[in-house]
């Protein structure tokens, strides 16, 4: 597996959807939650003081506590994010996204079995949502659990096959097990209903140069680097690209793309 990989990440929160046990929030807590949620990008200190309205308002309402757990996850306070999620659980103990808040909190923190964890109690509560399988699915490739991937990205794209992120890790998955085949379908099937994504085209690049097709390689690096994806992943391309070259006797390529 070559070194420098590109980042995918792990994706928005799910919306809130209250479990049958939760307690009900009051029209006028609902509309302060909603006008919270949607301007927290861009003025989060307006998002926090209509959050903390809410939770006075309401103070046993599981949403208001998770939108408060957002909050502190964004300033990167995961002690007072992780209470926000523990207060949220006492009201509605099937929460999905309380648990899915603390896979975030767990992967933050560094903690990857305490993150699978979290994702196991999420899909324990909500087994229908196919962002959960997609998550556990990545971080056991991660842990070189490749069939315990494969299962998980199986149901997630069972879920929803049009998932263009299952498609990308079960690649992934698919070729640590030696099933070149079907990862290049995944891969090529993701790069049709994501055709602005350099992420595809990435991994393809990885695989022919672990074919020693550097060429071929090259010509995925490049349309990678050509669809960015951010600063980390297009340095990952042209390390990637640089090696290609190099394999292939570029020498004078390769240098440009290390530089």
């Amino acid at each position: 597996m070559v070194a420098a990989m590109i980042t995918m990440g792990v994706g928005a929160v799910p919306s809130y959807e209250a479990s049958a046990a939760a307690p009900a929030d009051t029209a006028a807590v609902t509309a302060r939650l909603d006008e919270a949620e949607a301007i927290m990008a861009t003025d989060a200190h307006q998002a926090y003081g209509l959050i903390l309205d809410a939770i006075h308002a309401a103070p046993d309402s599981p949403r208001a506590h998770l939108a408060l757990a957002s909050y502190y996850m964004e300033e990167r306070d995961y002690n007072a994010a992780y209470g926000e999620t523990t207060k949220a659980l006492r009201s509605d103990a099937q929460s999905d996204r309380a648990y899915y808040l603390r896979f975030r909190i767990a992967l933050a923190r560094g903690n990857k079995a305490d993150a699978i964890a979290n994702l196991t109690e999420a899909i324990r509560c909500n087994p229908n949502d196919g962002t959960y399988y997609v998550r556990r699915g990545y971080l056991y490739y991660d842990a070189n659990n490749f069939t315990a991937s494969l299962a998980d990205l199986d149901r997630a794209l069972v879920l929803n096959p049009q998932d263009s992120l299952a498609l990308n890790h079960r690649a992934n998955t698919l070729w640590a097990l030696g099933n070149q085949t079907k990862a290049f379908a995944d891969s090529l099937k993701a790069s049709e209903l994501t055709p602005d994504s350099p992420y595809p085209h990435f991994r393809r690049g990885q695989f022919y140069a672990e074919l020693k097709e550097y060429t071929k390689a090259i010509d995925e690096f490049t349309l990678s680097l050509a669809k960015g994806g951010g600063d980390d992943n297009v340095a990952s391309a042209y390390y990637n690209r640089g090696n290609a070259y190099a394999k292939r006797g570029s020498l004078d390529e390769a240098i440009a793309d290390y530089d």
